[in-house]
């Protein structure tokens, strides 16, 4: 029974961290475009030695407002994580690595998000998603056409026998005798 009852667990317990993970992503990326803007954000990547800051700043600033939507709605979060993960590695190696392992300067927080884009990137959204949602649509609807298509075919066997004609002994039916 308990083995039973744990079955949904896997999907669904991926839930919270694809949530959590979700709306840190979109807040700072919402934070980059709407709360510092894309000069703003300019200057930070410039101040920070990132490599063409104008160009890091849109980019960032999409993938994870884009990314942190992405995960909330559990729809494209295999593709966003990914480009999340790389999104935090970059941060750790370029900006928090010499800060050491702790907050605010060090990279534990910006490991603990990328963990959880790469895990929603490898294992997927889960069960309470979009994704899984369209999934689940589209097998009914296999599911429906296949029974459809064998209803059809049922149907179909039942028309050609009842016109058929009997089989019977060829020979009787030449008006030989039968067995001769």
């Amino acid at each position: 029974m308990a083995e039973r009852s744990m079955r949904w667990t896997p999907s669904w317990g991926l839930l919270p961290l694809r949530v959590a993970v979700g709306l840190v992503f979109v807040v700072h990326g919402g934070q980059k475009l709407f709360v510092w803007g894309l000069n703003g954000t300019t200057a930070n990547m410039t101040h920070m030695g990132i490599p063409l800051p104008g160009l890091a700043a849109i980019v960032v600033a999409l993938v994870e407002l884009g990314g942190g939507l992405a995960f909330l709605a559990g729809y494209l979060a295999r593709p966003a994580g990914i480009l999340l993960a790389c999104d935090m590695a970059v941060a750790i190696l370029k900006v928090k690595l010499g800060g050491g392992f702790f907050a605010p300067r060090g990279f534990e927080f910006e490991m603990v998000l990328l963990a959880g884009a790469l895990t929603v990137a490898l294992l997927g959204p889960g069960g309470f998603s979009l994704a899984e949602a369209r999934r689940t649509r589209a097998e009914e609807a296999r599911s429906a056409e296949a029974r459809g298509a064998g209803e059809a075919e049922a149907e179909a066997e039942a028309e050609a026998e009842a016109y058929a004609e009997p089989v019977g002994d060829a020979n009787a039916d030449a008006g030989g005798a039968p067995g001769s």
